[in-house]
């Protein structure tokens, strides 16, 4: 009897094909921690923690003034390794809206207007995707942005989620940052926009919710599916129109800090105004993700490598240790900053993900690289890459 129990049935039988199905597949929703979206509190409530986000518009320029009052709000954010916050910036070809926008207002005069306008924007949502036709070997083509930020804690206290959210809407609509609370629908659209990325989608398309259901099996086609690849995820899904659709994601991080870089040269990053041939080739998310570092603890590990230091330049041992004068002046001044609250001291991760094919993805990796690198930021496609870190909270 007991033979029988623990015997594995026959293969092709009705009990092997139950035992198949029963088994644990594995779907990648399953990773993605979305659950479900509290109307009341406005808060996606996720499998670990909770969390807000924010769709923000996108900066033509910024100042050292703007820079500072930016580095002040990230000072008033919660501190220690139950707040996690996320920046996104998605670059993509959507913008055929745009161009029917333009079409429809260059029209208005008929006749010839009309015809050229309607051949105009015929010629550029063909080159939005393809690029621009011209004598020389660089691709141009037509490119939106849009811009994300989330805040995730696993406290699970609403009440502080919502006294952060109400400062960070105040904050960026003095400087002039419009805002928008991004809803279900919202979180949807844009991680399926990434997950499912579909380099034919013309323009945006808002994505379905349904609150009986939980917001991560709503996020990817039921047909998704993800191969990973030592340089690359390879996705396959059917797209909104029905059509089959594959792509190559490629994640890429920094292979070293750079020694400074400020907010106005992030634009010198995805394209180079000086050297026209320097930019990056095809659709791309930038992602940081930062944590705030408890202040008390590292203000007491840096005085006491101050301490150390000290001791250090003032013996003998300064002669085998040259830079332990150069390390000394960096820590006091650590200590000064900290002191009179000009700034703390965060853990950032910062991640490049492209969305390209086998057929160009070795030109829009090059590409990548060496505009990374003309702007200071050396990156370096980075080795099983999880796409979790590139979605929202």
């Amino acid at each position: 009897m007991f033979r029988n129990f623990f015997s594995k049935p026959k293969t092709g039988t009705l009990g092997a094909f139950y035992q198949d199905v029963k088994k644990h597949q594995n779907h990648f929703h399953h990773e993605l921690p979305y659950r479900t979206f509290d109307n009341n509190t406005k808060i996606f409530l996720n499998r670990a923690a909770h969390g807000i986000g924010f769709k923000l518009n996108i900066l033509g320029g910024a100042n050292d003034e703007l820079i500072h009052s930016l580095n002040k709000l990230v000072c008033e954010f919660p501190q220690g390794d139950k707040w996690d916050y996320q920046l996104s910036l998605l670059g993509h070809n959507k913008v055929a809206h745009y161009i029917e926008a333009n079409q429809a207002l260059m029209s208005k005069r008929g006749g010839i207007c009309e015809t050229l306008a309607a051949k105009e924007a015929q010629y550029s949502q063909f080159a939005a995707t393809q690029g621009f036709f011209h004598k020389q070997r660089h691709h141009f083509d037509l490119r939106d942005y849009e811009a994300y930020f989330f805040v995730s804690t696993t406290t699970k206290d609403d009440e502080s989620l919502c006294d952060l959210r109400a400062t960070i809407e105040t904050a960026f609509t003095q400087l002039g940052i419009d805002t928008q609370r991004l809803t279900p629908e919202g979180l949807i659209t844009f991680t399926g926009d990434i997950l499912n990325f579909d380099a034919m989608q013309a323009r945006p398309i808002k994505r379905p919710y349904n609150r009986y259901d939980p917001i991560n099996q709503q996020v990817m086609s039921s047909d998704t599916e993800l191969l990973i690849h030592r340089n690359h995820i390879a996705t396959r899904h059917t797209n909104h129109e029905g059509i089959e659709t594959r792509t190559r994601t490629v994640c890429m991080g920094l292979a070293r800090t750079p020694s400074d870089f400020r907010l106005y040269a992030l634009p010198e990053c995805f394209a180079s105004i000086r050297n026209i041939a320097r930019h990056v080739t095809c659709p791309h998310v930038l992602t940081l993700n930062f944590r705030q570092e408890v202040t008390g603890n590292f203000e007491h590990d840096n005085n006491r490598k101050i301490s150390d230091l000290t001791k250090t330049v003032g013996s003998s041992l300064a002669m085998i240790m040259p830079t332990a004068k150069d390390e000394l002046e960096e820590r006091k001044g650590l200590q000064k900053g900290l002191s009179d609250k000009e700034f703390t001291i965060s853990s950032m991760v910062l991640n490049l993900t492209l969305f390209t094919n086998q057929t160009h993805q070795r030109r829009d990796v090059q590409a990548a690289l060496a505009q990374e690198k003309a702007s200071s930021c050396k990156a370096w496609p980075s080795r099983f890459m999880r796409m979790g870190v590139n979605v929202g909270f």
